[in-house]
């Protein structure tokens, strides 16, 4: 994870370089103009979890993908906190089911700050385990190509008789 760390917090990255109007965290204006994301940590925090996501379901082979899975405090695969940090802030992602505001002023000229109150959690990861493993498959095939075969011949000669009815030289007496 510090790899990836690391790849965040360089200003340099390919990540920052691609801009997109369309997608909220490609979009240079949204913090300041379109009031979509609240800082720059924020779209950072976006940009790993989309990653994350990104190794997950396209390089399931590559190392990045097992250090993701692998709880590095007891070298177990599954629930577990993934900690980044990034422009010197320490982020846990995963382990909280919900949070509150909480703002706080100590006195008239300071700023309010903003805290978060966070309620842990014991099964809401980014990467979860599960107890049981299910998988779908057919018994049979769902389309018979032999069968499909017959039917165009069937549908392909109702047509020819349609045809030939309808433009049939008709003799009048």
């Amino acid at each position: 994870m510090s790899y990836l760390s690391n790849y965040l917090n360089n200003k340099e990255s390919k990540i920052y370089s691609y801009k997109n109007n369309n997608i909220t965290i490609f979009d240079e204006y949204a913090i300041k103009r379109h009031n979509k994301l609240q800082s720059q940590n924020e779209r950072i925090l976006y940009f790993a979890i989309s990653l994350l996501n990104y190794i997950y379901f396209n390089h399931p082979d590559s190392l990045v993908y097992q250090a993701m899975l692998k709880n590095p405090d007891n070298d177990s695969f599954g629930d577990y906190q993934v900690k980044l940090d990034i422009n010197s802030y320490k982020y846990n992602i995963g382990g909280y089911s919900s949070y509150q505001t909480q703002y706080e002023k100590k006195d008239k000229e300071t700023n309010t700050v903003l805290r978060f109150s966070l309620t842990k959690s014991n099964n809401n990861y980014l990467f979860g385990s599960t107890n049981e493993l299910f998988s779908i498959s057919r018994s049979k095939r769902v389309v018979n190509k032999y069968v499909l075969f017959v039917l165009w011949i069937v549908v392909i000669g109702i047509e020819l008789l349609v045809v030939f009815k309808l433009y049939q030289k008709k003799d009048y007496k």
